[in-house]
């Protein structure tokens, strides 16, 4: 593993870029791009995928997006869609001048909601040549509806952003709310109960993560629509999901619509959070693997 950093929009951005060991001097690999959860960083899902995925032979990128873990950028903690979009291309540019890449054979994985921002990426980014989406939050206006307490209580969040972005603007202070409560219902998070991942010290609740979510993130949060981006989506893809996963008829609706028929539907009743990092994530990145290498298949370039 390698501590890398690269620019995004002027941005400092902080990775780890991960090199098999195995391989000749000069040697150009397939690469993978990978993302995570809502707030997360490196250190956390994409990271253990990035090792495990260098295991198999790629070139793996786990990083920061701006504004958390070790990158630069402000506000802190704000999740923007279109932004981390953003990030994820430059993450594409600086694998593609990497003496290890082939910079023919770089791929997209994203987890949770990493999975909705690598399908846009992938949607609007033609150096992604191979998709993969594993136990993602793809929400739309129906489900928000849903998740968030109906037309009032999206309205609410929406001018709770507009408030935050407002003062934001006015004189630098930064609204925040919890990201994450074990506690159904919770007022206080963004996203609430269970969320056992983020808090055992064993798995999720590490130090370079943050516990927060800017409250500005509101409207570009809920405006965010990663189904939209299937139709355009015409790379090998394949979407790892199940039941017990976040949103699961909305990953089935995002699977329908891909425009491509080299696709593949791994479905699975194993818990949402054991996608990050337990049995089930192992399953997953050896199947990502399979499908990877598939889908890059070609005599790597020297």
């Amino acid at each position: 593993m390698n501590r890398v950093a690269f620019d995004s929009d002027g941005i400092e951005l902080i990775g780890d870029l991960y090199i098999p060991k195995n391989g000749r001097a000069g040697q150009r690999r397939p690469a993978i791009v990978i993302v995570g959860s809502l707030t997360s960083v490196k250190e956390q899902m994409s990271g253990l995928y990035a090792r495990r995925l260098a295991e198999q032979g790629f070139v793996t990128l786990a990083f920061d997006y701006r504004n958390f873990g070790e990158s630069g950028g402000e506000p802190r903690q704000y999740e923007s869609p279109r932004q981390h979009v953003a990030d994820i291309r430059n993450a594409v540019s600086f694998l593609s001048t990497h003496a290890t890449v082939d910079p023919g054979r770089i791929a997209g994985l994203g987890i949770c909601t990493g999975g909705a921002y690598m399908a846009v990426a992938t949607a609007t980014e033609s150096r992604i040549k191979a998709f993969a989406a594993v136990a993602s939050h793809l929400a739309s206006e129906q489900t928000n509806l849903m998740l968030y307490g109906g037309e009032s209580g999206v309205a609410a969040r929406r001018q709770a952003g507009r408030r935050a972005m407002s003062r934001y603007r006015s004189d630098g202070h930064v609204e925040y709310l919890l990201a994450y409560s074990n506690k159904p219902g919770d007022a206080t998070a963004s996203h609430s109960g269970p969320m056992e991942y983020y808090f055992d010290a064993s798995r999720g609740y590490i130090l370079p993560w943050t516990n927060r979510f800017a409250v500005m993130s509101w409207e570009e949060w809920l405006d965010f629509d990663a189904l939209s981006a299937a139709p355009n989506i015409r790379v090998p893809s394949l979407v790892i999901h199940g039941d017990n996963s976040a949103l699961p008829g909305n990953a089935k609706t995002f699977f329908e619509k891909l425009g491509t028929e080299a696709k593949q539907l791994v479905w699975s009743n194993e818990p949402h959070f054991d996608f990050y990092d337990r049995d089930a994530s192992k399953r997953a990145a050896e199947a990502v693997a399979k499908h990877f290498h598939q889908a890059l298949a070609s005599e790597p370039r020297t």
